[in-house]
């Protein structure tokens, strides 16, 4: 099922790369989130400045994993009932769609 949604994802939109962890939590790989190592593995592969990036989610497992790898984070905060102590993110929203315009301003401004 995931490579078929990654399949569509890739004709819908153009992506330079497509990384997914096919591990469970209790299998403790590198790169299942939290832990950065699918971020790492693409700032490598790509020469993606981290520090200069965004890590948008809807789980507090993105946010430990985008703040682990150096990226600025955005959670979008749909509700969930998840305990989280890590890192406050950079930016709280409440849509998806309001995450990414928050992070196209930003871009928007940085490039002014």
């Amino acid at each position: 099922m995931v490579d078929q949604i990654n399949a569509r994802v890739r004709v819908e939109m153009p992506l330079d790369d497509l990384l997914v962890c096919y591990h469970d939590d209790a299998d403790q790989c590198n790169c299942r989130k939290p832990r950065p190592g699918l971020l790492l593995e693409a700032a490598a592969r790509l020469g993606i400045d981290l520090e200069r990036s965004y890590m948008v989610g809807d789980r507090w497992k993105d946010v430990a994993c985008g703040a682990a790898a150096g990226c600025i984070t955005i959670f979008v905060d749909y509700g969930y009932s998840e305990t989280y102590t890590g890192p406050s993110p950079a930016h709280v929203s409440a849509t998806a769609t309001e995450a990414f315009d928050y992070v196209l301003s930003k871009v928007r401004d940085e490039n002014h």
